[in-house]
């Protein structure tokens, strides 16, 4: 299966070249995988796992669910009494290029299976855009640890050693770059950033269990 790794800025096009090799079994897969709880999400693990049944690897993977999340969003969100499958061919026949120019017919006959109306898609997308919210949102995460040596005040003697913890918090693209945060902690603060998770899991859990919410699905 190829890939779309090695290309500089992978194009909409380019998505539709990987589209038109996939066979049967893994446009059944791919419209299983979009159709069901996971719908377009971009979970390192899951997208490693379908990299795997696909032949491809993950980088493919999330520039594939990303072109179909930006397709549907493009189909659905307009409104008017165009049918779907004219939008469909009308987006194909804009992004189409060099040799898929000539294969408008076949992109649209695997992309439609895909892009059909679904609500399990829908309601992943209204859940994103809450999650994502007006606020910068925290995507990645590292750390490195730093071991300082304490010298006698002559500086002749090393005293013992220290180890002091950097962190780095990724945030999106809400504004016009990426940014980060970069903090230094110690071990006994290190143990109150734990103890804070913790408790923040423990009050979302709460929150689930709760009979007030018991009618309602969370995602």
């Amino acid at each position: 299966m190829a890939s779309l790794r090695q290309i500089y800025r992978p194009t909409v096009n380019d998505a539709f070249s990987f589209f038109l090799e996939l066979n049967g079994s893994e446009l059944a897969l791919l419209k299983s995988e979009v159709q069901g709880p996971d719908s377009l999400d971009f979970d390192q693990e899951r997208c490693a796992r379908l990299a795997k049944q696909l032949n491809t690897d993950s980088e493919t993977v999330t520039i594939v669910l990303g072109t179909i999340g930006y397709l549907y969003s493009h189909i659905h969100s307009r409104t008017g009494d165009v049918p779907f499958d004219q939008k469909l061919r009308a987006l194909v026949d804009g992004f189409a290029e060099g040799e898929n120019s000539n294969k408008t017919d076949e992109i649209v006959a695997v992309l439609a299976p895909l892009l059909e109306k679904n609500d399990t898609l829908d309601n992943h997308r209204k859940a994103q855009r809450l999650k994502v919210g007006v606020l910068d949102n925290a995507i990645g995460f590292s750390s490195f640890v730093d071991v300082r040596p304490m010298f006698s005040d002559e500086k002749t003697e090393i005293l013992g050693f220290v180890p002091v913890i950097q962190f780095r918090i990724a945030l999106d693209q809400n504004a016009d770059s990426e940014k980060s945060i970069v903090f230094q902690l110690d071990e006994a603060n290190l143990k109150r950033l734990k103890d804070a998770v913790d408790a923040i899991e423990k009050k979302i859990a709460t929150l689930k269990a709760s009979t007030l919410f018991s009618d309602y699905t969370w995602r």
